[in-house]
């Protein structure tokens, strides 16, 4: 056994079926949201938190919170910023973006944080501020529906395969740096059963 795999041992790799939706649904309701999480839409995703109570602290309701504080470039609600300033290509406060905030909750994108009223399944900040308290203390994830996941690897770097899941299209790949999941990194999405990952840390779980 390389040693890789003692360090993967520990290893949370959360992969997810993502389906895209062009049909119109009805909006999404305050429950829905809640505990899901938001990535950008630019090549290298970045996470932006998630809809969660206003003490969690990944949530965008923490205003304390990195993603909740009107004044940190990561957070949707800085109107000067990237993803909540009136001009962005990917902010949630741009009434004319095609590319704002993905909504996802058990890998499955489920809408969109935006202002642009056309978008299909969009849930504007105005409708989050509306909702009662969110429950969750963390991002909801379910990978239940995976199975056979097994990762072979060197010292920086695994393989990981699983197997195929009728009707999916694509999975996501997440890294998380500890067992709680709390501040999950979407590594990127393959339509393949099989992905490697690099720039693992021999000393460090994942």
């Amino acid at each position: 056994m390389s040693k890789i795999n003692s360090y993967l041992t520990f290893i949370t790799l959360i992969l997810s079926l993502s389906f895209f939706s062009n049909s119109a649904n009805a909006a999404l309701s305050c429950s829905d949201v809640d505990g899901a999480y938001l990535y950008s839409q630019e090549p290298t995703p970045v996470y932006l938190g998630f809809f969660g109570s206003s003490f969690a602290t990944d949530s965008i309701d923490n205003q304390f919170g990195t993603y909740g504080n009107q004044f940190n470039a990561l957070s949707v609600r800085n109107d000067f910023g990237v993803y909540g300033g009136d001009f962005g290509a990917y902010s949630a406060e741009n009434d004319f973006s095609l590319t704002p905030p993905a909504i996802l909750k058990n890998g499955v994108i489920i809408g969109y944080l935006t202002s642009n009223t056309i978008l299909t399944n969009g849930y504007s900040l105005a409708v989050v501020d509306s909702c009662p308290a969110f429950a969750s203390s963390a991002p909801y994830f379910n990978p239940s529906n995976l199975t056979g996941l097994i990762s072979v690897g060197g010292e920086t770097a695994a393989v990981l395969s699983w197997n195929a899941t009728p009707a999916a299209t694509s999975y996501s790949v997440f890294q998380c740096s500890d067992s709680s999941c709390s501040s999950p990194v979407l590594l990127g999405e393959t339509s393949n059963t099989s992905t490697t990952i690099t720039s693992l840390n021999p000393s460090s779980t994942y």
